[in-house]
């Protein structure tokens, strides 16, 4: 096999891998159930092996990595449609603290699965008192979800029936010294608004920033590029 060879069935493989990925849908790592787990080792493992086969072999293994592929949306796709069949798949979540007490069966039920490491995933999300928790669900992730118990839980503004103010998501400005003309249409502002407010701040020059944007309340946030400030080593 020449080098011209594996370079095409490489390519040819990352723009697979890649096309999969996409249709698939965004999902993180942390999100991937057991079964979602399983499908991309095994997909990634056959991706690696189309590097390096032979002329003749590409082709079947393309296509093993297709069907492992497309099992992986069929199931998807079922789960959807079935809460039996889903369970059957991708499992269920479960309860390993209820009303404050810990449900010990149902850690008995869990392979690999001990009281210690419910203590370690409370510690992981600031919980060091098990006391403090109301309910505590392993998903089927493996992520713990918490319910503190209400004197644990922090104070709303709403709680104190403070006035809140609607807060949407910021438009960006200026990026890498250049305006976002239309996000800045769409603020309904013009050029002249913005380069008066950078003078307020004291910058004469918009490559001077790296960062602007507007935020639902009107305050410009500004990040200039040299803002003659030492790195933090230790932290």
């Amino acid at each position: 096999m020449d080098y011209l060879t594996v370079f095409l069935q490489a390519t040819g493989s990352f723009f697979v891998i890649l096309f999969l990925a996409r249709i698939s849908g965004k999902q993180q790592i942390a999100q991937l159930t057991f079964l979602d787990y399983i499908v991309a080792i095994t997909v990634g493992s056959i991706a690696s092996s189309l590097t390096i086969v032979g002329i003749n072999e590409f082709g079947p293994i393309m296509a093993g990595l297709i069907t492992w592929f497309l099992w992986s949306l069929i199931t998807g796709f079922i789960s959807m449609k079935s809460r039996l069949l889903a369970r059957l798949f991708h499992g269920t979540p479960t309860v390993l603290i209820q009303n404050g007490k810990i449900m010990e069966n149902n850690i008995a039920k869990l392979p690999n699965y001990q009281l210690e490491d419910l203590r370690a995933q409370l510690r992981a999300q600031g919980i060091f008192r098990m006391a403090d928790v109301e309910f505590a669900i392993l998903e089927t992730s493996g992520q713990l979800s918490i319910l503190k118990k209400s004197q644990q839980q922090p104070l709303t503004k709403n709680d104190l029936n403070l006035q809140t103010y609607y807060e949407g998501l910021s438009h960006k400005i200026i990026f890498e010294g250049k305006i976002i003309d239309k996000n800045l249409e769409v603020a309904g502002l013009k050029k002249e608004w913005l380069r008066k407010e950078l003078k307020k701040q004291g910058i004469s020059d918009i490559k001077e920033v790296m960062y602007a944007a507007l935020d639902t309340q009107g305050n410009l946030f500004v990040d200039k590029y040299k803002d003659r400030r030492k790195n933090i080593k230790d932290f």
